[in-house]
């Protein structure tokens, strides 16, 4: 990779990524107040067998859900937009407001206004430490939209960017080794998926059309591999069937290829990178149990076991010792699970200290897993958690 923080920046993405592709359109029932109410209860795991545990840091100044976030260069997270509280379905207020959370001080600072409200979109840390936001649903009618901008740290301001071809939200996106930004798929303004991907130069500000994907997708998941393809994996609507079909873009070729097909189709799961190369695929809408891995190497999948607790929209971050765990989930689950590749198990690992979905997370720099909003039994939440081992 060009530089070596970018493994650490992809792997924040397709975290973030998780966040920003996570309730489909119209999936969500609500209650008589307006708030997202689960499907489901909780489920209590059997006691934790794991290690670590989470403790609360400070809240954010507005609950949040379906939020954007990524890693800054520097080691602080920011944290934007996204679903307020109050509300039905369409009408639900939605962020415009971004803040930074320093792991130092373990404080928020606000800092400038986005200059479009949205959720379920790309937000992504450029190579010269800017961030760019990017689609995502708005306030208008509650329609995709096509708007970007650009995040400086330094002024702490947003700038609108050239806008995306085609609207589009809950679709995912990469950096590449190159430093441009792609885009994949998404619901567009009449909810239909879409098969369009984009590439944006940050030299130019400008979008350009990539090559189609080989079919139409939303809610998937797009992972940046360690030799800069792209594996992109699954999607649908709220309701089945979901895609059980995989597939690489590789942009030397500037071409897709097939990748495989999974056991399962899959929708709102999660899709990480593991430290040997491969990618561990989990959950998705339907509180999935069944895990899989792709192997880049061989263009083919492997049984990952399965998870005691069957998740959807939850969050996964891969932990400095080379384990996955993930948190949270469909039913406003506090539980956690982690995964160890060297032997490929799962062990179920500590509750965080509120159940939650639809949440945003990052690995620190430290090591620590930073877990921030979400949805839970009783509302919207503003509170942050962080986990260490």
């Amino acid at each position: 990779m060009r530089k070596l923080f970018l493994a650490a920046f992809a792997l924040a993405v397709t975290i973030a990524l998780v966040g920003c592709s996570s309730s489909t359109p119209g999936a969500e029932p609500t209650s008589s107040s307006g708030n997202a109410t689960p499907r489901v209860q909780a489920t209590k795991p059997p006691a934790s067998s794991g290690t670590g545990s989470f403790q609360f840091s400070s809240e954010m100044s507005g609950r949040r859900q379906q939020h954007g976030i990524t890693l800054l260069q520097d080691g602080r997270v920011l944290v934007a937009a996204g679903i307020d509280t109050g509300g039905a379905n369409l009408n639900k207020p939605i962020h415009d407001t971004a803040e930074v959370y320093d792991p130092a001080s373990g404080k928020w600072t606000e800092t400038g206004s986005m200059a479009e409200a949205r959720h379920d979109f790309v937000m992504l840390t450029l190579e010269d430490g800017k961030v760019i936001a990017a689609g995502g649903r708005t306030l208008r009618l509650s329609y995709a939209t096509h708007g970007a901008e650009v995040w400086d740290p330094v002024t702490g301001t947003w700038t609108p960017t050239s806008p995306l071809i085609d609207e589009r939200d809950y679709f995912d996106g990469v950096l590449l080794q190159d430093g441009r930004v792609m885009v994949f798929g998404g619901f567009t303004q009449e909810y239909g998926m879409q098969a369009s991907t984009e590439i944006w130069d940050p030299a130019t500000g400008e979008w350009t059309a990539g090559p189609d994907m080989s079919e139409d997708r939303a809610a998937h998941t797009a992972t940046l591999l360690q030799d800069g393809r792209v594996l992109i994996v699954g999607g649908g609507k709220a309701d089945p069937p979901y895609s059980p079909t995989a597939e690489i873009y590789d942009p030397e070729t500037n071409s897709f290829s097939p990748a495989g097909e999974l056991g399962r189709g899959r929708q709102e799961h999660t899709a990480t990178l593991l430290q040997d190369g491969r990618v561990v695929v989990v959950g998705g809408r339907g509180k999935r149990k069944e895990v899989e891995i792709y192997d880049p190497a061989t263009n083919s999948w492997s049984d990952g076991g399965a998870i005691q607790v069957g998740r959807g929209e939850h969050s996964a971050a891969l932990l400095s010792d080379g384990r996955l765990i993930i948190m949270g989930g469909t039913g406003n689950t506090a539980s956690t699970e982690i995964y160890d590749p060297a032997s490929n198990s799962w062990v179920v690992g500590p509750d965080m200290n509120e159940g939650r979905l639809r949440m945003a997370a990052v690995a620190l720099n430290n090591g620590t897993i930073f877990v921030t909003g979400g949805n839970s039994r009783s509302g919207l939440l503003a509170s942050t958690e962080l986990y260490s081992q």
